[in-house]
C-alpha cells in the first residue's frame, strides 16, 4: 500500500525550504520540524506515501496533478485529496492556461489585465481544457 496526497498547501505540508514563510517558521521553531500528518499517518499504517501538493493551487491544478498520477496507482493504495478554495481558479491569457497561484507570474496582474471568456468565445485553451477532461475520462485507469 501506498498513500498518494493531492491538494494546497494544507495537503503540502510546511517543510518546503524554498518557501520564505516555512524557512521563517523553521527559524522560530529553532529545532527539527515536527511530523507532517501524512507521514503520521503513513507510518501508522507502515506505508510509503508520496505527496503532490503545492500551496496555492487551484482545485483545477489539484485535478490535473491526480490525473497524471492515475496510471501510478495500484490496487490498495490510497488517494486523499484535500480541495482548495472554489475561489482559487486558472485564468486564459495569450491562449494559455494560467494559474492565479505564486508560482506562476500572473498573480501579480490586476484582475482588468486578465481577459475573461465568454461563453459563445471558442478560445484555444477552453479547447485544450475541454481535450485534457475528455482524456482523464477515457484514461483506462480512472473509473466511478
Amino acid at each position: 500500500m501506498k498513500i498518494f496526497n493531492f491538494g494546497a498547501s494544507h495537503s503540502q505540508g510546511y517543510k518546503d525550504l524554498s518557501v520564505q514563510h516555512f524557512i521563517n517558521y523553521k527559524e522560530w521553531l529553532d529545532k527539527p520540524f515536527p511530523p507532517l500528518w501524512i507521514e503520521i499517518l503513513a507510518d501508522k499504517f507502515k506505508c510509503e506515501y508520496e505527496t503532490f501538493a503545492q500551496g496555492a493551487l487551484s482545485n483545477q491544478e489539484i485535478l490535473f496533478n491526480f490525473t497524471e498520477q492515475l496510471s501510478n496507482f495500484k490496487k490498495g493504495d490510497v488517494v486523499i485529496i484535500g480541495w482548495a478554495s472554489r475561489l482559487r481558479t486558472m485564468w486564459i491569457k495569450d491562449n494559455d492556461l494560467l494559474s492565479m497561484s505564486p508560482h506562476q507570474s500572473i498573480h501579480k496582474k490586476v484582475e482588468s489585465d486578465i481577459p475573461y471568456i465568454k461563453v459563445e468565445d471558442t478560445h484555444r485553451a477552453l479547447i485544450d481544457l475541454a481535450l485534457y477532461y475528455s482524456s482523464m475520462i477515457k484514461n483506462e485507469h480512472f473509473s466511478v
